[in-house]
């Protein structure tokens, strides 16, 4: 879906529906679920925590995005 509206020349502008977080903002979510749970903030907590969203996933787009992410956190380079 898309919304238009009249740019400031008075032409119509399409602007496409919102684009899906980035990962920065993903993480960012996962994390703060977690504080806000009480949860302690570790490498292994939040493995666990995005294995467990990865798993709860219906979207294909947010599944490869989550284990990008672990894929991160795993990495210890």
């Amino acid at each position: 879906m898309t919304d238009t509206y009249k740019n400031a020349s008075g032409n119509s502008t399409s602007l496409p529906a919102l684009a899906p977080p980035s990962g920065e903002e993903t993480l960012g979510r996962v994390v703060m679920e977690m504080l806000r749970g009480g949860q302690e903030i570790n490498r292994h907590s939040l493995c666990v925590k995005l294995a467990a969203q990865i798993d709860l996933s219906t979207d294909p787009a947010l599944e490869a995005q989550l284990s990008e992410l672990l894929g991160l956190v795993l990495n210890k380079s």
